[in-house]
């Protein structure tokens, strides 16, 4: 074989791969209906967030389903358990179907699972702002204000961790975050959120309420959160 086949034969394989490789790994969307764009959770997801805890919830669903969906008009984005994004492949997307039931939007995905639209936007936070306000909707008369990711109580602003604390970290409701900037640097500070009758050996809350509580983090062990004493806000019914 001479020296020009074989780089011929190169080039047409190179090619042939690339074809392959694009038709594979394609995310361009066509056809998306306008009607449905926006932000979708889990319908399970949703359903799992009445036991009051957001980490117990996500990972039941997590290696079945979407976490998210970010439906725009020609792509479509999602997360893995809140740290890594990535956009569904169109191969996936053309199987997918769409509804509306009792003026809700929903969508079925490759899998058979079901997703509700929460917002017609993909902007904001709207997987996060809809967290905080189921959960903090069970108390419709505390004193919390909630826009996009963040939920103000007295005068602190707090956002919420949609990803999750590592290891041994005590199982709560949810994780807010704050980024302290009184000192030389930036520190972000965790705390924990107990809503109702978590059962928790460390803390169980006699009436129906919440506590947030300072965490530490744990040297010992990476993103490792402990709990502390200091309760920084409470609200019983």
């Amino acid at each position: 074989m001479t020296k020009r086949k074989i780089i011929f034969l190169n080039l047409l394989m190179f090619f042939f791969t690339s074809i392959v490789t694009a038709n594979e790994y394609n995310w361009e969307l066509k056809n998306v209906p306008n009607e449905y764009l926006g932000t979708y959770l889990p319908v399970d997801y949703i359903n799992l967030l009445q036991d009051k805890c957001h980490k117990k919830a996500l990972m039941e669903i997590a290696s079945t389903h979407y976490d998210v969906l970010y439906l725009k008009e020609s792509i479509c984005y999602s997360q893995v358990l809140y740290e890594d994004g990535y956009a569904v492949q169109t191969k996936d997307f053309e199987k997918w179907t769409f509804k509306t039931e009792k003026n809700e939007k929903y969508i079925t995905d490759e899998n058979g699972y079901l997703y509700r639209r929460i917002s017609s936007s993909t902007e904001g936070h709207p997987e996060s702002e809809f967290v905080l306000s189921y959960f903090f909707g069970l108390f419709p008369d505390a004193n919390v204000l909630i826009k996009e990711n963040t939920i103000k109580i007295g005068n602190k602003v707090y956002e919420i961790d949609m990803h999750l604390p590592g290891s041994g970290t005590p199982e709560c409701s949810f994780m807010l975050s704050f980024l302290d900037m009184s000192g030389k640097e930036p520190y972000a500070e965790r705390y924990f959120v107990f809503i109702e009758e978590i059962k928790e050996e460390v803390i169980k809350l006699k009436e129906k309420g919440f506590k947030i509580i300072k965490g530490e983090y744990d040297e010992t062990r990476a993103w490792k959160i402990d709990l502390t004493d200091e309760v920084v806000h409470s609200y019983c019914e």
